[in-house]
């Protein structure tokens, strides 16, 4: 029994240095991404306040500082704008945090199937 919980704990403990430091690389790589993405965006409006108080409903998605519908008045929230920029930023964040689920679900596999 000790041995074996030595010997998860030990592998464990390998993992999760592995995954720390794909994590410092990722987050390099996404700063990296960031810094293009201003470069590459100008900032022209992409969505306004009607289209992101739709995207606020979805589900897992959420619009900081959005407010709610407001009685169907589009102009409660006519100045209210996502540019370019905002959606790309938008989009690599997600992409970071979708890699971020990939890398502890592989580290998850890995534990469970290292031989014992």
């Amino acid at each position: 029994g000790s041995v074996r919980l030595y010997q998860a704990q030990q592998r464990g403990d390998v993992l999760t240095r592995r995954l720390l430091a794909e994590r410092r690389t990722a987050a390099a790589q996404q700063e990296k991404l960031e810094d293009a993405l201003k470069e590459a965006t100008d900032g022209r409006v992409c969505l306004r306040g009607a289209a992101l108080r739709v995207l606020d409903q979805s589900p897992g998605l959420r619009v900081a500082g959005m407010p709610g519908a407001a009685g169907g008045a589009d102009g409660a929230d006519a100045g209210r704008v996502a540019t370019d920029t905002h959606v790309a930023g938008w989009a690599q964040r997600a992409g970071g945090e979708y890699a971020e689920c990939v890398r502890r679900y592989h580290a998850l596999i890995d534990f469970h199937e290292t031989p014992q």
